[in-house]
C-alpha cells in the first residue's frame, strides 16, 4: 500500500520536477598541486583516539560521530558496530552474522539521530538502536534507495539503481514524495554500487555527488542545482562508454584502463568556503578543494597531518559539527613508524599496531 501511495504522489510531481539546469556554470579546470594537503590549512588541532578491541579492526570501517559517542562500522571484516565513547573505549559492540535478522550483506547505510543509531537494510528497512545497541524499533522507509540521508524534517535518498519504481537518482520525502530531480540515464552506469558520503551539509545547504560524475549539487528548499562542475578535460568519461558495461567483468576491464578520470561520489564540507570532492584520476584516488571565494578546484595527492603525527592521510569517512574524520589502521601506524613525531610516538600503547585510530581535526 505504501509503495502504490509513493507512485501515486510521484506522479504529482513529474510536472514540475526536471533535471538540474547548470544555470550557465563554467567548467572549472582542475588545479593540480603534486603534493599533499597540509592539514594546518584548514585545521587548528587534530587528536586522536587509540581503539583498542578483541579482534583487530582492518579495512576501511566507517566513523560516524554522535552526540555522545562516535561508532566504527566494520561491514567487510569483523561485521560488526562498534559504540565508543570520547576517550576511544569502545562500551557496546554488535556482530551481524550473516544468518541473522540483521546481516552485514543487507547493510545499505547507517544513520544517526541524537544518540541512537540507525540501520538500513536492503534500503528500505531501518532498525533504531538504543544506547546499548539493543534493537529499539523497526520502520519502513517510504522510498527505497541506496543511501538516505536525513535533513531536517524530511528523508534524501539516492536511489542508486535500486529502486524498481523510481525512476530518478535524488528523491526528497516526509509521509510522500516531495521532490525528485536528476532522471535516470541509461548511458550513465546502471547498476548500483557502494557509497559513503554521497551528501554533506554546507551552510545550511545539502552537497550531493555521484560516482564517474563532474558536478557537485546543492539542494535546498525543495530544489536541486549544480553548485560547481569540473572539467576533466580529454580524460572525462565519454558519453556512452557505460553502455558497454554488462556485467563484472567489463567493470573491471573499465577500471583496468585506467584513462578516465572523475569524481568518486565522496563530498565533504570543510568551512563556509571550502568543500572537498574526492575523485580518481586515471586509477589514482586524490583530493579535490573548491574553493567559493576563488571559484578554484585544487587537486591535491592527499592530507598530510603536520599538526600531530606526521602520517600521510587519505579519504575522510565523516564531517559534523566542524569536526573532519578520519580511520587508519594500527598497521598503518606501523608501516609508518619512522616519520611518527615524537610526540606522537610517545601516546601510542605498547600493541598500538593492533589497535584501531581515529583521526579528528578541528577545521578552521
Amino acid at each position: 500500500m505504501k509503495q502504490l501511495l509513493t507512485l501515486v504522489f510521484l506522479c504529482l510531481f513529474l510536472a514540475c520536477s526536471q533535471k538540474p539546469q547548470d544555470e550557465a556554470l563554467i567548467s572549472l579546470i582542475p588545479i593540480d598541486i603534486d603534493s599533499p594537503l597540509l592539514m594546518s590549512s584548514i585545521s587548528k588541532k587534530m587528536d586522536f583516539l587509540e581503539i583498542k578491541s578483541e579482534s583487530p579492526i582492518a579495512g576501511t570501517p566507517r566513523v560516524f560521530i554522535g552526540d555522545s559517542y562516535y561508532y566504527l562500522f566494520d561491514q567487510d571484516f569483523t561485521t560488526s558496530l562498534y559504540q565508543i565513547d570520547k576517550n576511544g573505549t569502545i562500551l557496546n559492540t554488535i556482530q551481524f552474522g550473516v544468518d541473522d535478522r540483521i546481516n552485514s550483506n543487507s547493510i545499505t547505510n547507517l544513520i544517526l539521530k541524537n544518540n541512537k543509531i540507525g540501520i538500513i537494510q536492503n534500503g528500505l528497512n531501518l532498525t533504531w538502536l538504543d544506547e546499548n545497541l539493543k534493537e529499539d524499533y523497526t520502520e519502513t522507509l517510504l522510498v527505497k534507495a541506496s543511501f538516505q540521508f536525513p535533513y531536517k524534517n524530511e528523508y534524501l535518498a539516492f536511489t542508486n539503481w535500486i529502486n524498481d519504481d523510481l525512476s530518478w537518482d535524488f528523491v526528497t520525502y516526509t509521509d510522500t514524495i516531495n521532490y525528485v530531480a536528476i532522471p535516470l540515464d541509461d548511458r550513465e552506469y546502471k547498476f548500483s554500487y557502494e557509497t559513503s558520503a554521497p551528501f554533506s551539509i554546507w551552510k545550511g545547504l545539502v552537497l550531493f555527488t555521484k560516482y564517474f560524475n563532474d558536478t557537485v549539487y546543492s539542494y535546498s528548499e525543495q530544489r536541486l542545482k549544480p553548485l560547481f562542475i569540473v572539467d576533466f578535460g580529454s580524460s572525462k568519461v565519454p558519453d556512452g562508454e557505460f553502455l558497454r558495461i554488462e556485467n563484472a567483468m567489463d567493470m573491471m576491464k573499465f577500471f583496468g584502463q585506467k584513462k578516465y578520470t572523475y569524481l568518486s561520489g565522496d563530498i565533504f564540507s570543510l568551512s563556509n568556503d571550502l568543500i572537498m570532492a574526492e575523485f580518481i584520476e586515471k586509477g589514482n584516488r586524490k583530493i579535490g578543494i573548491w574553493s567559493e571565494s576563488k571559484n578554484t578546484f585544487t587537486t591535491y595527492l592527499s592530507f598530510y597531518d603536520d599538526l600531530l603525527s606526521n602520517i600521510t592521510l587519505y579519504t575522510p569517512s565523516v564531517v559534523k559539527d566542524k569536526q573532519l574524520a578520519f580511520g587508519v589502521t594500527g598497521e598503518s601506524i606501523l608501516e609508518n613508524y619512522n616519520e611518527l613525531s615524537p610526540a606522537f610516538k610517545s601516546n601510542l600503547s605498547e600493541e598500538y599496531s593492533t589497535s584501531y585510530f581515529i583521526f579528528l581535526a578541528d577545521l578552521n
